[in-house]
């Protein structure tokens, strides 16, 4: 098992080892016993001072015992997982966060051995710490002394084994075409993507960029290959065009070999080709974002959502305003999508902890005022198109709502009245979840607070997307026992992260939950999260702090998912609103969406097991591409049309 190539610190040979369950350390293996006793079990490897530097890599091979229950859990923690600390001479901790920990595995193969690498450039300061030095030095400057691994426990044992647990030299050799070369596609338009296309093929130029030029001077000789073809490129000074064949809806990569002299770089160019916008936009599918409403009709929806922030509203001569290019009602400038809102934030001189570093996660200190507040809040929403307000965003979590349930109850009773006076066909949805958070879903119910509002809200965010029969299942039971028919649930937003998820499983996700949104009546609407990524971001490093994993379109253009011709597909089959069947069989569910004499039948899998020949059926992907049976038989979720 034990690869010595590269190796920089062998850790299990050199370093003092502190093992949660006091196994028997070898030269290649950590037994190790997450106890129930203890939250937190640490694993510390206690170095003489070490040199490191952002180059180098954390490397291990990881294993659970098959019997260990470990879980990804939004809402409790990731089960059994670590966060990864790297402590310096100068009492400095930087780390890679518990919930990051995903993106460097497979998921599905936890039971298995598989090889985990970090890059420690991805490490960040801890800032969660009571005491963490911040030096003024770089972190790598001063010599590594401790690296630990903090494993979140459960209430069973949990049993794993780490291997060949070592700082590498990084292997990598990839480098971002963004970094060498300015490619621009060829009769670009302003609102389409430089990596979409809804033809069978696309055209680019490419130039060298001014760092390419300086570090790399003369000539470049690219070999593009992919969908069976071949192309050659020499790349100098002036611009060069080539075009590459899109076989199929999706994801079409395109491997890229550069010689410049005696240097060599590997790349990668990925396609999205997606079928053309549907005449009708979604009123069903909608994307919830910080702005991009235009790219939310170009991608063929017409409702989104975004939320707003009260922290940032100001009282002046007993009026209520945004700061000046604050206001986040100004993006909200088409009359043909419907807007939904969503609320966070008390302002500081409002809260009942005024002044204090946390006041927006509390109450107001004064509840007429409070009213006063939403009042001018439903002006701007009756003024700007907005159809439903939600009360308060993720208030299940203590970093955006840390007060008691009785003051949220008061705070949504108050909001109703606001409404009332103000807007009253306006709609008024319950504060929202992080997830399928039945507890959180509970305590609403007792304190009333469905009393208030027309749609209950919540994020559908999850890491068991297997279980999406049994989530549908509860939401609908737990509907009933609220007794209040007209209340229709609303999904205001639902992602999956990649790289946690892979491109495809994210768009058979997305997929997936949308189709059973629309197959089950009490749900309204559902949204995507998000749009496009708003900050910079480099296709050659990882960015713990960044949700980018969500977007469907990269900073800039930069990519397009796979999830967008997803949503194309799924928009063709819903947008004449097809008469919809429900079917549940044996570990899947059966969709049957009926449309002008046309019957399609989607298949959700709640295991990986292959599926039997249905009947006469002509098989899709999630995409709108046409496959075999045998192709179809292992898709997560398959499309069927019958014959």
């Amino acid at each position: 098992m034990k690869s010595h190539i590269n190796y920089k610190i062998d850790l299990l040979k050199t370093a003092n080892l502190s093992v949660p369950g006091g196994g028997n350390v070898s030269e290649d293996a950590v037994p190790i016993l997450l106890s129930p006793k203890y939250r937190i079990n640490r694993l510390a490897f206690n170095l003489s001072p070490q040199k490191l530097d952002k180059n180098n890599e954390l490397c291990f091979q990881i294993k659970y015992d098959r019997e260990s229950l470990v879980k990804f859990d939004i809402l409790k923690g990731d089960i059994g997982f670590p966060e990864i600390s790297f402590i310096n001479s100068e009492n400095e901790v930087y780390r890679l966060k518990r919930g990051n920990f995903k993106d460097f595995l497979n998921r599905n193969e936890l039971k298995e051995w598989q090889t985990v690498k970090i890059p420690l450039s991805v490490l960040i300061f801890h800032v969660d710490l009571k005491e963490n030095v911040l030096s003024e030095l770089g972190f790598f400057e001063a010599p590594i002394v401790k690296i630990v691994f903090d494993f979140l426990s459960s209430s069973e044992e949990i049993r794993l084994e780490l291997s060949d647990v070592a700082i590498k030299e990084s292997e990598s050799t990839k480098v971002s075409l963004d970094d060498l070369f300015k490619i621009e596609r060829v009769a670009a338009t302003k609102n389409f993507e430089n990596y979409l296309s809804e033809r069978d093929s696309i055209s680019f130029s490419i130039v060298k960029s001014d760092i390419a030029k300086f570090l790399y001077p003369g000539l470049f000789k690219l070999k593009i290959l992919g969908n069976n073809a071949i192309q050659s490129l020499e790349v100098n000074e002036k611009k060069e065009f080539f075009s590459l064949p899109l076989q199929r809806f999706g994801e079409n990569v395109f491997a890229i070999e550069g010689v410049n002299g005696e240097h060599n770089f590997l790349s990668s160019l990925k396609i999205c080709r997606a079928l053309p916008k549907e005449f009708s936009l979604s009123k069903f599918i909608g994307f919830s974002d910080e702005f991009r409403v235009e790219k939310c009709y170009e991608i063929g929806s017409g409702l989104f959502r975004i939320v707003v922030n009260l922290r940032s509203v100001l009282k002046d001569s007993g009026e209520f305003r945004f700061p000046s290019g604050q206001d986040p009602f100004r993006i909200l400038n088409r009359s043909d999508i419907d807007y939904w809102i969503s609320l966070k934030g008390i302002p500081s001189w409002l809260s009942k902890r005024e002044g204090q570093y946390d006041s927006y996660r509390y109450g107001p200190k004064d509840f007429e005022e409070y009213k006063n507040l939403l009042m001018w809040l439903f002006q701007k929403a009756k003024e700007n198109n907005v159809k439903v307000v939600e009360l308060w965003n993720e208030a299940n979590v203590i970093h955006e709502w840390n007060d008691t349930f009785d003051v949220l109850a008061k705070m949504c009773e108050v909001s109703r009245e606001a409404r009332d006076e103000v807007f009253p066909t306006c709609k008024i949805a319950s504060p929202s979840s992080t997830s399928w958070d039945f507890e959180y879903f509970e305590k609403l119910k007792s304190h009333n607070i469905f009393d208030f509002v027309d749609y209950f809200a919540l994020h559908a965010y999850t890491y068991q997307p297997e279980e999406i029969h049994q989530q549908f299942a509860r939401l609908k039971d737990f509907l009933e026992l609220i007794g209040k028919k007209e209340l229709k649930a609303a999904i205001t937003e639902i992602g999956f992260r990649t790289p946690a998820f892979s491109e495809k499983e994210q768009a058979q996700y997305l997929f997936a939950y949308s189709i059973m949104a629309y197959a089950h009546e009490f749900i309204d609407s559902i949204f995507w999260f998000r749009i496009e990524n708003p900050r910079y971001e480099s296709l050659s490093s990882y960015d713990q702090n960044s949700s980018g994993g969500y977007a469907l379109i990269g900073s800039e253009g930069k990519y397009v998912r796979s999830s967008f011709a997803a949503f194309r597909f799924l928009n063709k089959l819903l947008c004449n609103q097809p008469i919809f069947k429900i079917e549940e069989l044996d570990s899947m569910t059966m969709v049957e969406l009926v449309s002008d004499e046309t019957s399609y039948y989607i298949v959700i899998k709640a295991n990986d097991n292959p599926l039997e020949r249905l009947g006469k059926y002509i098989y899709y992907d999630c995409f709108g591409n046409e496959i075999s049976f045998e192709q179809a038989r292992t898709e997560k979720v398959l499309i069927m049309k019958g014959i």
